[in-house]
Formats: C-alpha cells, structure tokens, sequence
C-alpha cells in the first residue's frame, strides 16, 4: 500500500532476485520479461548485504488497484496500522 494524500495505491509483490550495480536494466520501464508492457510496476531497490555496494536486492510488485482517500482507509491497512 502507497498512501498519497488523494487517496491508497494497491500493489501486490510478484517477485525479486538480486543483481550486480552495474546492472541497471531494472530500472526500465517494464524490467522483466515476465511483465506485461500493459502492467503498471512499482520496483523497490536496496543495497545487499546492508551497508553493502556488492549487489542490489530488487522487489517487483504490480499494481491491483487504487482506493480514493474518501472511502476511508483499507481494511488491510487500517488492521496493520491501526487506523481509522
């Protein structure tokens, strides 16, 4: 979940895998084979180990949907946070 003042983005984890710096197709528009051009993706990147330059460690995720903030906070959300 992506909370933005209009409203909650939905995404769901698809995969990750880890890869040198230097490899920087994972920043591209659609950055795995797997995905679909038509597919909206939130890619998440980290060095690995922690503190490390010597690889990244790159999650995927693709969006499912969004709710306006005038629907109240998710369910899902408001169960991990505690919130209304």
């Amino acid at each position: 979940y992506i909370e933005t003042e209009k409203g909650w983005y939905i995404y769901r984890f698809r995969n990750l895998e880890f890869v040198y710096p230097s490899e920087v197709s994972v920043l591209n528009p659609v950055p795995q084979t797997t995905i679909g051009a038509q597919e909206r993706i939130l890619t998440i990147t980290t060095c690995h180990p922690k503190l490390s330059a010597a690889e990244r460690f790159i999650a995927y995720s693709v969006f499912e949907s969004f709710v306006p903030r005038e629907n109240g906070t998710p369910t899902e959300v408001s169960a991990v946070v505690g919130r209304d």
